[in-house]
């Protein structure tokens, strides 16, 4: 049995939509305390690609709404998202490349190596959203799925939900496909941020 038929593929239609409510108030989303992986959507590069062009768009948008006081320039955190972005279009295009001349790879080496997982949590507006999208290697001969990247998107913060809740739901999902190990080395190397906030921060929290 192939280690990817563990996993649901499954189409994601998304909206994007403002940090906090007209009322001022932060929006808000609940994990799934009782089974984290549902909140967790395996989708295709056609997908993710969607996605992350509605991200480039809202945040060009945003910028051209606010004027940034009048000087073009991206935040930090938009920075990295435009950048994690255009590393993902590269492995997707890539992939693409290697398929493209023969077809009979494009499982092997396209949709079972490469995986890439929406997060979705419920929201208690209503509101059905991407909050980040995770970029995994499953390494077959080692039987370990490698976490490389996390993309969020520009209208998540902390605020909405702790992070700490994506990796529960990657540790839950691995955990009930029961069989590989999972590694967050590669993200914690590409993202020092959620190294702090996964293994410092939230550690001494509790």
């Amino acid at each position: 049995m192939k280690l990817i038929t563990l996993f649901f593929l499954l189409p994601l239609v998304t909206c994007l939509a403002p940090k906090k409510m007209p009322n001022g108030k932060p929006r808000n989303f609940k994990p799934n305390i009782i089974s984290p992986k549902d909140d967790l959507k395996l989708i295709s590069p056609a997908s993710a690609s969607l996605i992350t062009k509605n991200w480039i768009s809202n945040i060009i948008i945003d910028i051209k709404n606010n004027n940034k006081h009048n000087k073009n320039y991206l935040e930090y955190d938009d920075i990295h998202i435009v950048r994690s972005i255009n590393s993902l279009n590269i492995i997707i295009d890539n992939a693409q490349k290697k398929i493209t001349n023969e077809w009979t790879t494009m499982v092997s080496n396209y949709n079972e190596s490469m995986l890439i997982f929406a997060y979705s949590p419920k929201s208690l507006q209503g509101i059905n959203e991407v909050l980040f999208l995770v970029i995994a290697c499953l390494d077959r001969p080692n039987k370990e799925l490698k976490i490389k990247n996390v993309i969020q998107s520009p209208f998540w913060d902390e605020q909405q939900i702790n992070s700490i809740h994506l990796k529960n739901s990657l540790i839950h999902q691995n955990k009930d496909a029961n069989v590989t190990s999972i590694s967050f080395e590669e993200l914690y190397e590409e993202n020092l941020r959620f190294r702090l906030a996964w293994e410092t921060w939230y550690v001494e929290k509790e």
